[in-house]
């Protein structure tokens, strides 16, 4: 007994403060559930878009007029779980998670988008069409802008059915991101109410991300779905 419990003093556990509580420990695991998410739409959006061949248009989540593919109600809630997250409140313990969420939010817009997350993702280069003559550095045409190709695409033949999904899509995902809008000027009214004004640095953080997300998302969409002549 003795030599037991003199084995027990010799080692000692010690648990890393991000991970001493089980609240700790299930916010760890909700942000590795998202991180995995991630990870997976990126790499087989398109294969998982390919479920939704030639199967019949269904809008609205609660419609039973038809057969609706498995991938819109998984998007669902994938939505609901990333907009929970980043509605999260607390300190530092939470950051992560935030994020987590916000990422998946604005990665569905960009995979979802007519452009792709690939618009995003490739830099564009500017031809200015300028040139040296006699020393002076002058104009010899119009300034094109051009995109490099990145990365090779899947030769995945779309039909009719997957582009109305992939609109229904984007336009799950771009609502998710209004009701997170809404839930931020919450805060925001809440904050305005304390005396002195102050914003936790969490959120600043959270916002942050937010705010690089949706440059990025215009990015994607603004030839398309966010173009001003658009209809």
């Amino acid at each position: 007994w003795n030599r037991l419990t003199a084995t027990k003093q010799k080692y000692k556990t010690s648990v890393h403060h991000s991970r001493d509580s089980a609240d700790k420990q299930w916010s760890n695991t909700e942000v590795l559930v998202l991180s995995g998410l991630i990870r997976v739409l990126r790499n087989n959006f398109n294969q998982l878009l390919e479920t939704t061949s030639n199967v019949r248009l269904v809008i609205g989540e609660s419609s039973t007029c038809a057969r609706k593919p498995w991938l819109v109600s998984a998007w669902y809630r994938m939505l609901e779980l990333a907009v929970n997250a980043a509605k999260q409140t607390g300190g530092r313990d939470t950051l992560d998670l935030r994020l987590a969420g916000v990422d998946l939010m604005v990665l569905c817009c960009q995979l979802s988008s007519r452009a792709g997350i690939q618009a995003a993702l490739t830099p564009a280069r500017v031809g200015t069409n300028m040139q040296v003559v006699n020393g002076a550095l002058r104009s010899v045409g119009e300034a094109k802008v051009f995109r490099a190709s990145g990365k090779k695409t899947s030769n995945i033949q779309v039909s009719e059915s997957m582009k109305l999904y992939r609109d229904e899509l984007f336009k799950i995902s771009f609502d998710t991101l209004g009701v997170y809008k809404k839930h931020l000027e919450e805060v925001e009214k809440e904050v305005e109410e304390r005396k002195p004004y102050f914003m936790e640095p969490v959120q600043v953080q959270v916002l942050h991300r937010l705010a690089g997300g949706l440059s990025k998302l215009h990015d994607c969409c603004k030839s398309e779905e966010l173009s001003p002549n658009r209809h």
